[in-house]
């Protein structure tokens, strides 16, 4: 992105405007390269849904995002994920809920190692005033916004992730993540 930087010889009351059109008080730009954008949509995108009768942690691919950046120099990346967390209490529950579900971001670059680069982690509990026997049906957004500045121009995958172990999962009787959304804007000079 271009920097911008105000002229300290700006006349701040601009008195003298036709006297000394130099003297220009607009802001200017200290790297006037343009700059080239890349837009990427997300693909093999699909939701989660935990399977509350097994007893062991479960990990799903949410979406993967490829970016090429060979044709910018100096790249910035930023991806943006969006989705919808669903979750409905047990039948009984008099106690509350509680759900615990760990979002990550990873990336491999030129088919190399992947590796982790954003966790994030998503906790509710409610709680059920005077022994009430209610339902809690609970649907809202989480979003992940990340943004980079690589080293070098490469090939890279972006991939989300999303884990719940059912032991973090108190009284839930179903869980869900849906209505998925993942993208990834890039930036450089172009290298033409």
């Amino acid at each position: 992105m271009s920097s911008y930087i105000k002229r300290s010889d700006c006349n701040k009351n601009n008195k003298d405007k036709d006297k000394d059109k130099d003297n220009d008080c607009c802001v200017k730009m200290t790297n006037p390269e343009p700059r080239r954008i890349l837009l990427e949509c997300g693909q093999n995108l699909k939701s989660a849904r935990f399977d509350l009768d097994n007893g062991v942690e479960q990990t799903f691919t949410l979406g993967r995002v490829i970016v090429d950046t060979n044709c910018l120099s100096g790249p910035k990346v930023k991806i943006e994920f969006s989705s919808i967390i669903f979750f409905q209490s047990s039948p009984g529950n008099s106690f509350g809920t509680t759900i615990e579900l760990i979002f990550t971001l990873k990336r491999s670059c030129d088919n190399g190692e992947i590796e982790t680069i954003l966790t994030r982690v998503y906790r509710k509990e409610t709680q059920i005033s005077d022994n009430v026997v209610e339902e809690i049906i609970s649907s809202e957004p989480f979003t992940i916004s990340f943004c980079e500045s690589l080293d070098f121009p490469s090939c890279c995958e972006y991939i989300v992730e999303v884990s719940g172990n059912p032991a973090n999962f108190v009284n839930i009787g179903e869980a869900n993540v849906n209505d998925l959304s993942l993208g990834a804007f890039a930036q450089g000079v172009d290298c033409d």
